[in-house]
């Protein structure tokens, strides 16, 4: 099986915030999601990225975050970050017959950032 990692210094807003928000502020944050998958996707290993995008994957996100508050799953999905990764062709779409299982988990750390593991299934 094929696998990456990619790392984002960043994580999604939550969903409560999500729902607050203009639409052109969640169209800038996608934005820069998009931005940021794309800079770690160049710096994913050159051979698997030759075998994207993945037609068939699970994948795995761990948000590490550098305060020790209690958070709710359902409030970070991983849209902005699914999307971002359809947009870079990193997956070919972002349904349920493309991700075929999708979990995410937290953690503490030193720094906000957001760990993407994609496992294909092909």
């Amino acid at each position: 099986m094929n696998s990456i990692f990619l790392t984002v210094n960043s994580i999604p807003p939550s969903w409560n915030k999500i729902m607050r928000m203009h639409w052109a502020e969640r169209s800038e944050i996608q934005e820069n999601w998009d931005m940021a998958v794309m800079i770690s996707k160049r710096e994913a290993v050159q051979q698997e990225l030759k075998r994207l995008p993945y037609r068939k994957c699970e994948i795995e996100i761990c948000y590490h975050f550098k305060n020790k508050r209690s958070r709710d799953y359902d409030n970070y999905s991983g849209k902005f970050i699914l999307d971002a990764l359809k947009h870079n062709q990193v997956i070919v779409d972002d349904n349920s017959k493309v991700v075929t299982k999708l979990s995410h988990s937290f953690s503490e750390s030193d720094q906000d950032k957001t760990i993407i593991f994609i496992k294909s299934k092909e």
